[in-house]
């Protein structure tokens, strides 16, 4: 069914989801009957009353509803088979008038009526309807003056003068043509004329002012809601901007740059904090802001003045930001649309800035300033210790301490156990590990602020110890990390006065025994911190800034212990890693910081004060020494050792006999320098040996050698649902696609599933896809697709616990990883040798025997039509289920197809037509056994496509092909810019030469395509020899030894004969 006004076709529901859409695209057209009352539906109308049903009489169809007779009514019949759903229903409720397809019985009932030219009057009021269809509707389609998308109001006042005429023409039916005709021509122009003046948005600087329609500005109680930026998002708030803008409207500017990377691309940085308008894919969720320029954005003017701000690459149907009408004025993303998704262009004069960048200057450095002293200030309390006689740094909470009794404690934030007032506290310090102190979580109340224990004691103290225990049960998540500590000796006042942070480890195991009788460990459990305050208080608030996870409910950053016991104390210079950094430079850190810490209380930090603090915490950092970067050091060795001695054997993947052992002896002499406090010197000396016991331990992993063929089996123990236990890795296409993981029976006429193994002078492996001829890629970051690449990427592989298992390292801490339930493989940031990081390689002689003698590759048809096919390698005409063609030329007006030989070979990157040659399976799927030719350990891949008889081959796909031309119902019809061609497929680039032969079967070829070479953009900035579909086939300029042929060189069509 195609669209006489606009030429589309009626789209095959298969691809829109059910959704009446229409495409230039004759392939994505659906075959439809128009039928006069299909057998007999009955079923009872919504009053259940009475019965509807079809009847034929007479070649004309009669519908009864309601007891009354409808004639020639229809219904609109979908024709393929793989579609469920059937017929063009109309639908009902807040979407009526319009249709979907659907198997309603009641709702696809159509009348279709046939049409006549109207005449000059009736199209002059139709087009005044559609066009124009209300006065408002024109009054509002642009606004004057000269910021972008503003109209001169001499053209706008033309417009709607020639709109007024034209007007009542409607009403009057009695004038001759020409003067509908005329006077429509008229209000076109006029229209036109505005189209063509409205102001363009330019690169500048703006204020962007939300439509006022959408109503965002009442709720903020000005006349003006505009965008802004404010810690990492993207939000809205009043805002009425001022003639000339100071620093305190900064972060309402934004400037808006040009980016070539899509047309009509943009780049939004705020003026006021250097952040980008960032990317968003998830409806009603808050957009945030980058540092650097990443999201490109399109801006498009809507109506009147205003613009829509889409993100590119995001989500199609809600790609604009949109001022969320909730109280927390985040920006989210919506339809264009709507009101909310409208913005105004406000310019901002460059001479406003002047005035606003000296002092928006002093406010970055103050920003960074205090950044960098808080930070410094964390990192040079860590270096002191707190000691007392009560408190062992051990397992044992068994002493009361400074604490004797709950109505010594008290929060802003308590979350009442079992809703009983009053018992919160005493948990803390009952001697019960199974019971608990919690702040709220359940209510948003307490959200605004950070939640804190105010400790009263019975004597002043100057100093003192907390030693603390983790809840019993849970993940642990809001244990509190970092505590800043308040101290007072008159709270009624609020005269609370800073005494800096503590930081909380758990390096305490314990065991007890729970109500129960059974005893319980628990590792990382209890903790001991400690703090020097400027005096002697009797009042101590302990206020959470950050727990294990800082995972927010409700808002609170909440936080529980189970017991907390509170002791005086005194430095400890024995345990102190301050000690050990050199007194120079502890001298200058020291005053360093309290030089910025007095400026940052004058709010006027000088630049160089800054730079000096930031040279003076560098250089303490390279001597303040950390033992527990040792500590992490031995244990992952010692993690390490055990388990290479749990894997030797002599086969690939297992260690060779002793080597685990070595290394465990290497972690055992280092494990004895170990001290409270150590030099930096001492640390890394103790890192550099076990770091070479780990080097020699992976020179002692047997590695597969080069050119071994293998499938790469996942080797996870999961047993969940989409887990890819024992399934194996494979390449969809030469594309850049991400590589999957699967199985099939028939996994031997299925080279994707094999990979050839090529060993790199630095012993890390890249890997060869057969069907493809490409590399498994390497993204190098964690939580990323891995891809497949047409240049030689690599990894490095891993020993184990499990003999024979590898892990595949991407970089540090990075993994390939087989994400459960997708299908797909990507990056991850742990590994053993049973997770979703585990793989055993299994070499393909091993697997298939002699399976593969034949040398078969398996293709699956889309459907039951013909299809062209190409290969990167050399195939022979053989094949099982299909049957081959290739192009004899035109005759007669048809395209004229000849079967290959028996003893023709199709040369790689050749296209060739393949014709379903049997019966489909049990999905219903077509499919076929194509021969490859030679020795797959021999294969010569070809990625530039190759022509025959006016086909190009697409070794990768494209949609590149508009106006060429496609096979569609075993036919060739000419592409439109929707049409897309996929991987390993061809098209038709220019019309075949006429020929005096006759094929065994013919094809209609439309009556002329676009001929020539088909345009191909490359980044000429990169050297490199290009094909002409973009594939990358040389790193260098030089084209000696490539195939004769078209190429691309810097920019440039370069022939090589």
């Amino acid at each position: 069914m195609k669209n006489v006004a606009t030429g589309e076709f009626l789209m095959n529901p298969v691809h829109t989801g059910g959704a009446i859409k229409t495409s230039g695209s004759q392939p994505q057209a659906v075959a439809v009957t128009c039928m006069l009352g299909n057998g007999l539906d009955q079923f009872q109308d919504e009053n259940q009353q009475t019965t509807e049903e079809w009847k034929n009489a007479d070649q004309r169809c009669v519908y009864y509803k309601g007891g009354q007779e409808h004639e020639n009514v229809f219904v609109i019949y979908n024709t393929d088979a793989k579609s469920d759903k059937k017929f063009v229903c109309a639908r009902e409720g807040s979407n009526v008038g319009s249709h979907i397809w659907h198997n309603y019985v009641d709702a696809r009932i159509l009348h279709i009526y046939a049409t006549q030219k109207a005449g000059v009057y009736d199209n002059f009021c139709e087009s005044m309807n559609m066009l124009y269809p209300s006065e408002e509707y024109v009054n509002n389609l642009y606004a004057t003056g000269k910021n972008p998308g503003e109209v001169a109001e001499n053209l706008v006042n033309e417009f709607k003068t020639a709109y007024q005429e034209a007007i009542v023409l409607v009403d009057d039916n009695t004038q001759a043509d020409n003067v509908y005709t005329e006077a429509l021509e008229r209000l076109n122009a006029a229209k036109q004329a505005c189209e063509e003046g409205i102001n363009p948005l330019t690169p500048g600087f703006y204020v962007i002012d939300n439509n006022p329609a959408a109503g965002r500005a009442n709720y903020a109680g000005t006349n003006n809601a505009c965008l802004t930026e404010t810690k990492g998002e993207l939000h809205w708030a009043g805002f009425d901007k001022p003639e000339v803008m100071t620093v305190e409207g900064a972060s309402f500017i934004w400037e808006v740059t040009r980016t070539d990377e899509v047309e009509n691309g943009w780049y939004l940085r705020n003026y006021g904090t250097d952040r980008y308008a960032g990317s968003k894919n998830q409806n009603y969720q808050c957009v945030p802001s980058t540092e650097t320029a990443s999201q490109v954005y399109t801006i498009t003017r809507r109506a009147g003045k205003f613009f829509s701000i889409d993100m590119v690459n995001q989500k199609k149907d809600h790609p604009s930001l949109h001022a969320d009408q909730n109280t927390d004025k985040k920006i989210v993303i919506w339809g264009p649309y709507a009101g909310a998704s409208q913005w105004a262009f406000l310019p901002v004069d460059a001479s406003e800035l002047e005035g606003i960048e000296s002092a928006l200057e002093q406010n970055r450095i103050n920003k960074a300033a205090k950044a960098l002293y808080v930070q410094a200030s964390e990192q040079y309390v860590k270096g002191f210790e707190y000691s007392s006689p009560a408190c062992s740094r051990d397992s044992i909470i068994n002493n009361d301490g400074l604490i004797k009794a709950e109505d010594q404690l008290v929060s802003n934030a308590p979350e009442s156990p079992d809703n009983e007032p009053g018992n919160a506290y005493i948990n803390l310090i009952d001697g019960n590990f199974e019971t608990y102190f919690h702040t709220v979580w359940s209510s948003a109340d307490y959200a605004s602020s950070y939640h804190y224990l105010d400790v009263r004691l019975d004597e002043a103290i100057e100093c003192f110890n907390i030693k603390y225990a983790k809840r019993h049960n849970g993940n642990g998540n809001g244990s509190p990390v970092k505590i800043h500590v308040f101290a007072s000796n008159d709270t009624t006042g609020g005269n609370w006065t800073d005494q800096g942070y503590m930081f909380c480890t758990y390096p305490y195991a314990t065991t007890y025994v729970n109500e129960e009788g059974s005893s319980v460990k628990k590792n990382n459990f209890i903790g001991v911190a400690g703090c020097k305050l400027d005096n002697k208080y009797t009042y101590i608030r302990m206020q959470v800034e950050a727990t294990a996870a800082n995972s927010l409910t409700n808002g609170n950053l909440f936080w529980y212990w189970s017991e907390l016991r509170m002791y005086p104390a005194s430095y400890d210079a024995s345990i102190s890693l301050i000690e050990a950094v050199p007194a120079d430079i502890r001298k200058n850190f020291e005053d360093c910081m309290a030089t910025v810490k007095a400026e940052l209380a004058a709010d006027k930090v000088q630049k160089v004060s800054y730079e000096a603090l930031q040279a003076a915490y560098d250089k303490f950092m390279e001597h303040y020494p950390d033992p527990q970067a040792l500590k992490n050091a031995i244990n992952d060795a010692k993690a390490k050792g055990e388990a290479a001695t749990q894997s030797e054997g002599d086969a690939i993947g297992f260690y060779q006999e002793g080597a685990g052992a070595a290394l465990l002896a290497v972690v055992e002499e280092v494990s004895a320098t170990l001290k409270p406090v150590m030099t930096i010197e001492e640390i890394n000396a103790g890192k550099a040996k076990l770091e070479k016991a780990i080097e020699e331990l992976n020179a002692k992993l047997i590695i597969p050698e080069t050119d071994l063929y293998v499938y790469i089996k996942c080797a996870t123990q999961s047993e969940a649902e989409g887990s890819a236990k024992d399934q194996y890795l494979y390449a969809q296409n030469n594309d850049k696609s991400q590589v999957k993981f699967g199985s099939h029976e028939r996994m031997y006429d299925r080279p994707e599933f094999i990979w050839k193994i090529i060993k790199n002078d630095d012993n890390s492996y890249s890997f060869i896809n057969l069907a493809t001829g490409t590399y498994l890629g390497n993204p190098v970051v964690n939580n990323a697709k891995v891809n497949m690449e047409w240049e030689a990427d690599s990894v490095r592989l891993g020993g184990t616990n499990v003999g024979g298992v590898f892990n595949m390292i991407c970089s540090k801490g990075v993994y390939y990883n087989t994400q459960p339930g997708t299908g797909n493989l990507v990056t991850w940031n742990s590994a053993t040798g049973s997770d979703n990081s585990a793989f055993i390689f299994e070499p393909y002689e091993d697997f298939a025997g002699d399976a593969w003698d034949t040398y078969s590759v398996h293709h699956d048809f889309s459907g039951e039509s013909a299809e062209i096919i190409s290969k990167p390698f050399t195939l022979g005409s053989f094949a099982e289920g299909a049957l081959l063609y290739k192009v004899l030329g035109m005759k007669d007006g048809k395209l004229q197809l000849a079967l290959y030989g028996d003893n023709e070979i199709i040369p790689a990157g050749t296209p060739f037509i393949a014709m379903p040659d049997g019966e489909p399976n049990a999905d219903g799927n077509y499919q076929a056994v194509l021969s490859m030719e030679g020795d797959y350990k021999n294969i010569s891949y070809v990625f530039e496509g190759q022509k025959q008889g006016g086909m190009l081959a697409a070794i990768q796909s494209t949609d590149k092909v508009a106006g060429c031309g496609i096979l569609y119902n075993n036919n060739v019809v000419k592409a439109t810019e929707t049409d897309k061609v996929k991987s390993h497929s061809g098209y038709f680039v220019e019309m075949p030469a006429e020929t005096t032969e006759d094929g065994e079967i013919t094809m209609e070829f439309p009556e002329n395509i676009e001929t020539g070479i088909i345009e191909v953009i490359v980044n000429t900035e990169k050297t490199g020899v290009y094909s002409l579909t973009g594939v990358k086939v040389r790193n260098n300029a030089n084209t000696k030894g490539l195939p004769k042929g078209l190429y691309i060189v810097g920019g440039q069509k370069v022939l090589v004969k």
